[in-house]
């Protein structure tokens, strides 16, 4: 119960502080899986020297680990910051299909799109009445090593744009 309560905590603070969402929720040797299309399975850690989080303190840790089969996705974050840590599970498909996440925060659709090589992954949720929605588009570098995560987000204060570069 303790993370489920770090978790409102930590939403609830990056609300207040107008960032509109929390960092978590939004932020996850890869052979090539069906179809041709990249997996992105694996432990990926944060290479915050190459990240931008723009108006955002960078993680103290930040770590997805993906399972990628066919067409589902599971991926768990976890992130530590100043305010504390949290750990979030969500699953999605690549098939454009919306899956519901259920968090401590509220209900996200969650949906998964290929476009040519990239993943693109769109977040839509409610939060303290306000709509928040969320881009990720997740591409592999050559070395199949390097996962970089551009994400674009919409809240009620504006919008917000991201790039986690994450190492095997």
């Amino acid at each position: 119960m303790k993370i489920r309560e770090a978790q409102a905590k930590a939403s609830a603070t990056l609300l207040s502080r107008g960032t509109g969402f929390s960092l978590c929720f939004f932020l996850m040797a890869v052979p090539l899986g069906a179809g041709g299309k990249p997996d992105f399975s694996g432990s990926w850690r944060l290479d915050p020297q190459k990240s931008d989080f723009g108006p955002l303190p960078v993680p103290l840790k930040y770590e997805r680990v993906i399972e990628h089969s066919g067409l589902t996705v599971h991926v768990i974050t976890h992130q530590a910051t100043g305010a504390g840590e949290q750990s979030i599970e969500t699953r999605f498909r690549t098939d454009g299909e919306f899956v519901e996440n259920h968090y401590q925060t509220g209900v996200a659709r969650v949906s998964g799109r290929w476009n040519a090589q990239t993943l693109e992954v769109e977040t839509r949720r409610e939060l303290q009445d306000k709509t928040l929605t969320s881009v990720e588009v997740w591409s592999l570098a050559p070395d199949n090593r390097t996962l970089t995560i551009k994400s674009h987000i919409e809240t009620p204060k504006g919008p917000l744009d991201l790039t986690l570069v994450l190492r095997k």
